[in-house]
């Protein structure tokens, strides 16, 4: 469903915010800061309401919260 690849996406922006203290590494394209994160969750959070009132479509919420 779209609610369960909505997790999946904010699952790996979370490991990649996590990442970020966690690994000394110089893979910066792998990592995300605090205030990225909140950014970012900040977005998902507004699609995936959106999208449970019914005023998007799943693929409108998914194509919001990726940052591919």
């Amino acid at each position: 469903s779209f609610l369960q690849e909505f997790q999946r996406i904010y699952n790996r922006m979370y490991s990649r915010y996590y990442r970020m203290d966690a690994w000394d590494s110089d893979r910066q394209t792998n990592k995300l800061t605090e205030d990225e994160f909140k950014a970012w969750a900040d977005v998902a959070s507004k699609a995936r309401q959106e999208y449970k009132r019914g005023k998007i479509s799943g693929e409108e919420m998914l194509a919001r919260v990726r940052l591919d």
